[in-house]
């Protein structure tokens, strides 16, 4: 059953194990869902979008405009410098403990690297 959500506000970060990513989610009415992991032979979000260089700026708010400009449901940023699209609701399908998702990110202290944060009917 797909959940009810329009729209996510995302950050993943690749942690010290090059072959996942760290992936928080949680509803906009505080319902806390969970700490995921993402894997490069099975990706949660399956196009990249794009991918800054190292003085450029990305930001939950940049990816998910990028990515609901392109018709996907998610987006997902990694690493402070790229952005992922999809539509897969799925996204449970590897865990990890919440309190491996707590990296601020570069660009803005107030997100989080390190987690994907969905909302339903979150709109920026």
């Amino acid at each position: 059953m797909e959940p009810n959500v329009q729209r996510m506000d995302a950050m993943i970060i690749k942690d010290k194990f090059p072959d996942q990513f760290k992936i928080f989610l949680q509803i906009k009415s505080d319902r806390y869902k969970g700490c995921y992991v993402d894997a490069d032979g099975d990706r949660i979000f399956e196009i990249q979008a794009y991918k800054v260089d190292g003085n450029g700026v990305n930001s939950n708010g940049i990816c998910i405009g990028n990515c609901s400009g392109r018709g996907y449901t998610f987006a997902g940023t990694q690493a402070d410098t790229e952005c992922y699209c999809g539509n897969n609701y799925d996204y449970d399908r590897h865990g990890l403990t919440p309190d491996e998702c707590n990296r601020e990110c570069r660009n803005y202290a107030n997100e989080i690297s390190s987690v994907l944060s969905s909302y339903e009917d979150g709109f920026i």
